[in-house]
């Protein structure tokens, strides 16, 4: 785990105006996730699991803002593709990944690798992510860490406990 990578990594999306969130495939959930937790740390994020939507916002983007990738094999077009786009608006990219030997790895500011040494499953499209929500993990605990909880964030967890069955 390089820590000062994943500081460096807590201190962009502290001080990005928006955070873009982009996967494709099984990684879409995971992504979800992601963003949904940023959101409530106060950090604006978006994820569309409609990769033209994604792209679309990503169209939009500008250097202030930030792009988080999550792609196990790096090679994903559509990934690739939303990569060169948001360095196209001169954004920031972080990619989470099983290796950083890839395709995405090339055009990524930050890769943080998500592979143990001895993965859970082998099958081809059977990958865990368990590795990824670790780094992600430990991602968020360093944002939190920098960050002072806001006033309403009672208030908001309690709003959305009315829709938690």
């Amino acid at each position: 785990i390089n820590t000062e990578l994943l500081e460096r990594s807590a201190e962009l999306l502290l001080n990005s105006r928006r955070v873009y969130v982009l996967a494709a495939g099984n990684s879409i959930p995971t992504a979800l996730d992601l963003t949904y937790r940023l959101s409530r740390l106060g950090i604006r994020s978006t994820c569309s699991t409609i990769i033209e939507s994604a792209l679309n916002d990503l169209a939009l983007g500008s250097r202030d803002e930030t792009l988080i990738v999550i792609s196990h094999s790096g090679t994903s077009k559509p990934v690739l593709v939303g990569m060169e786009l948001a360095r196209s608006r001169g954004m920031k990219t972080i990619l989470f990944t099983r290796s950083c030997r890839n395709d995405a790895e090339l055009m990524a500011d930050y890769c943080i690798p998500t592979r143990p040494v001895t993965p859970l499953f082998y099958d081809f499209g059977m990958e865990s992510h368990l590795f990824d929500n670790i780094m992600i993990d430990l991602l968020l605990y360093l944002i939190l860490s920098r960050t002072k909880r806001a006033e309403t964030e009672d208030a908001v967890e309690m709003f959305l406990s009315d829709f938690k069955s």
